[in-house]
């Protein structure tokens, strides 16, 4: 037996070492980037909360995550030039040396938002979406023995669980031209709010939305977006769970919840914060 916060020790590390070892980041910064990570997200849970940052004020938010990005900046500011000046084979060499047209490189500011947007939702959409299959394994053990049967239904179970995770919660677009959808008028310049977890749940697509089935076909998620704003880096986030779910499953006999899950308090990115499980392995 191993009884264990699955999101605290175990979910959220393993995303944030596959994605800084590409990204080029040391492994001794890591808690580093978690941190950051957790204050940009977090700004409406206590739990994430700065110590430079008032806590519960109106502009309590903003600050934080303005402070946020400040720290993201100083960090990167430094992996650029490293890189610049010493090249290596990852992920930061590519961004900090791609140039225009006229071969001059992108100003900071441009590497800096691929930078903010890789070490922020490079991992933490990732562990969220695997703490939250893990949670629905544990209460439904019939699938987790489907899947322990037929491990050719992980990216079944994968596709599911991020649908059910949706750790996206929203993202607002503006309209580009006139649009009417179901009767309701949408005129160009007009800003709406995409709600990722209700689409996930729509019933005009998907059948008893409500149940998590690992078998479900078709499964139309839009955990990753759609169009042309779909997620980047959803195929590694696919794959990272993937591995994860061929390499951990058959080495556990059934998932138990020992105590009161915690969810991070936020309007943005983020599921579950603690889920105490004991783990019986194989």
């Amino acid at each position: 037996m191993n009884e264990l916060d699955f999101v605290q020790e175990f979910a959220l590390f393993y995303p944030l070492h596959v994605i800084m070892t590409l990204f080029g980041v040391p492994e001794s910064d890591e808690p580093r980037m978690m941190a950051l990570t957790q204050e940009f997200f977090g700004t409406a849970d206590p739990d994430a909360q700065r110590a430079d940052v008032e806590p519960l004020t109106p502009e309590a938010a903003a600050q934080q995550r303005a402070a946020a990005i400040k720290d993201f900046y100083a960090y990167f500011d430094v992996l650029v030039e490293d890189r610049r000046t010493t090249p290596r084979e990852d992920l930061a060499t590519l961004i900090a040396s791609a140039r225009t047209e006229s071969g001059e490189y992108y100003a900071n500011t441009f590497a800096y938002g691929w930078f903010i947007a890789i070490a922020t939702a490079g991992h933490d959409t990732t562990s969220s979406t695997m703490a939250g299959t893990i949670e629905q394994l544990a209460l439904h053990p019939d699938q987790l023995a489907v899947v322990q049967a037929d491990m050719s239904l992980v990216p079944d179970l994968v596709n599911e669980g991020l649908r059910w995770s949706s750790p996206v919660k929203h993202f607002t677009r503006q309209a580009t031209q006139d649009y009417t959808l179901r009767g309701r008028e949408i005129r160009a310049g007009d800003r709406f709010m995409l709600l990722y977890q209700s689409a996930n749940r729509d019933t005009d697509v998907f059948n008893d939305p409500d149940t998590f089935r690992l078998q479900r076909k078709p499964n139309k998620h839009i955990a990753f977006g759609y169009g042309p704003h779909m997620c980047i880096g959803q195929h590694l986030a696919k794959l990272e769970l993937r591995v994860l779910f061929e390499e951990l499953l058959p080495r556990i006999r059934s998932i138990a919840i020992t105590g009161d899950r915690k969810v991070v308090q936020t309007n943005f990115v983020g599921g579950l914060r603690n889920l105490p499980v004991r783990l019986e392995l194989a």
